[in-house]
């Protein structure tokens, strides 16, 4: 099961790895410097500026600058967020140059394949030397209403932009009237005069700018309304998306537990549905014994099998299993009342392991007298001695017993007469757990010695007692039974505590 589970979080990191790594052609070169100006205008349009001065240590053919598209995959937020760049133009070393395709000193724009930036791509071979670069462009959208405010926020270097960026500076002009002028704290923003400048000796990650000003000296309906509450729901919903895949492979990894944990157990739904169904017609109510060919023990199994979620739960029927397959050997008469004692006997014919297992068990601690092993009233303690010398032998024994009862499995469940012996067993046993009074093992023992079967819903239903141990295998005044039940509490007793 861990096995499975870590194969599939390993797939599922290197699927998301995959979506998730933005590759961004990078020359050999050094940012030694990146100066940003981003002019406002009335109109809500916004002019920026950018003069880069890269030094290439080895020869490189391209300088890429991607800028940032707002994107639930990178950091930019609904108040960094802008409708277009347009108007692109490009100076190399002071020399404006065109717009071309695959031409030296020239430059190319448009949206990276990923749709998660725009790309410049300027054509500049350059080696061993240092460049000025100076990229021109508008961007539409990126002025913001805020409480009254013109808020201007912006990433110019984001998560698409590859190379460390060394003495980055950004100033941000208002137009000539704007009042009340304010600059965040983060990258140091000062306001002086209409201006507001930031600055960070160097950049690694993102560097973003944000500062505002009473909106008045805008046009009328220029600025873009912006609203905290549609921000933070935008938040949790990419939290939400987040998180999404993980909360898929937690759901595949429970998906496939209780398919190898309930399996079985899904299976005989349907079965168990159906059987209630057939058991509230009239005639139905006479089910009253096992199907033939199926015994108490065998059914019991078939009905409850091991539990893998709670197995103290299935320990604690192991000896009362035991006390039924004791049952079932008087009913077949390998065991024989003889007054007061009990005679085991050996099977002419081939009897089920179990209860060979059984038959056996119970003449190691008889008394033998001739060819005869009888159980009488030393028994018990000869049983007793046992549990408190090696109980483990004890323990051991009842698993081993336990493992030796037939169970059921998927291909069981094949065959149609099989599934109507299943359905027909589990009335036997709703009819059995129903009973307000449900035998204890003596009384059970004298009922099968004068004649009944432990098929029968009566006897059947002392395995969905919840008596105590004590009470369920209280003694009787008969040697014989009385020696079996104590034998037997001793043995429960050892089983349940040794899980």
């Amino acid at each position: 099961m861990k096995k499975v589970l870590l194969s599939f979080i390993l797939v599922m990191l290197l699927v998301f790895s995959v979506f998730t790594v933005t590759v961004s052609a990078v020359p050999s070169d050094s940012v030694d410097k990146a100066e940003f100006s981003a002019y406002l205008n009335v109109d809500g349009t916004v002019n920026i500026v950018e003069k880069w001065t890269v030094s290439y240590i080895n020869a490189g053919n391209y300088f890429y600058r991607n800028i940032d598209i707002y994107s639930s995959d990178n950091n930019i937020t609904l108040l960094q967020k802008y409708d277009e760049i347009k108007d692109v133009s490009v100076k190399i070393d002071g020399e404006t140059v065109a717009e071309a395709a695959d031409r030296i000193n020239t430059y190319s724009f448009a949206q990276a394949t990923d749709g998660k930036s725009y790309e410049i791509k300027i054509n500049c071979p350059s080696a061993q030397m240092t460049r000025e670069y100076e990229i021109s462009y508008t961007v539409t959208g990126a002025l913001k209403k805020k409480s009254g405010d013109a808020v201007f926020s912006y990433v110019f270097i984001g998560d698409a932009f590859m190379s460390t960026c060394n003495n980055v500076a950004a100033t941000v002009y208002f137009p000539d009237d704007a009042e009340d002028i304010s600059a965040s704290e983060e990258n140091s923003g000062v306001v002086e005069g209409n201006s507001a400048t930031f600055s960070t000796k160097l950049v690694n990650g993102n560097f973003a700018v944000e500062a505002s000003a009473d909106d008045k000296v805008f046009d009328n309906g220029v600025l873009v309304s912006y609203s905290a509450a549609k921000e933070n729901i935008v938040k949790i919903k990419n939290g939400i998306f987040s998180v999404l895949p993980w909360i898929a492979g937690v759901l595949f990894a429970v998906a496939v537990i209780i398919l190898l944990l309930f399996t079985d157990r899904i299976r005989r739904l349907p079965l168990e549905s159906s059987a209630k169904k057939l058991l509230k017609n009239e005639e139905n109510h006479a089910g009253k014994s096992l199907p033939e060919g199926i015994s108490a023990c065998e059914a019991y199994k078939m009905l409850n099998p091991a539990s893998k979620i709670s197995p103290k739960k299935t320990s604690k029927k192991v000896p009362v299993l035991f006390a039924m397959a004791i049952l079932e050997c008087m009913e077949k008469g390998y065991i024989i009342a003889d007054g007061e004692k009990f005679v085991v006997g050996t099977p002419r014919q081939d009897a089920p392991a179990y209860l060979m297992s059984v038959l056996n068990f119970l003449k190691t601690f008889c008394e033998k007298k001739g060819n005869r092993y009888v159980i009488d009233k030393d028994f018990a303690e000869k049983v007793n001695a046992e549990c408190i010398a090696r109980y483990d032998v004890i323990a051991n024994y009842l698993a081993s017993f336990y493992s030796l009862i037939p169970e059921v499995n998927g291909k069981f469940f094949r065959k149609n007469e099989n599934k109507e012996k299943y359905e027909n067993a589990y009335i036997v046993k709703l009819n059995a757990s129903a009973k307000k009074h449900k035998p204890a093992f003596a009384q059970c023992i004298s009922d099968v010695i004068a004649g009944k079967n432990t098929g029968d819903a009566e006897i059947f239903a002392m395995l969905f007692s919840h008596m105590s141990a004590d009470k369920f295998f209280e003694a009787s005044d008969r040697d014989g039974e009385s020696a079996l039940c104590e034998a037997i509490n001793a043995m429960y007793k050892v089983f349940v505590k040794s899980k």
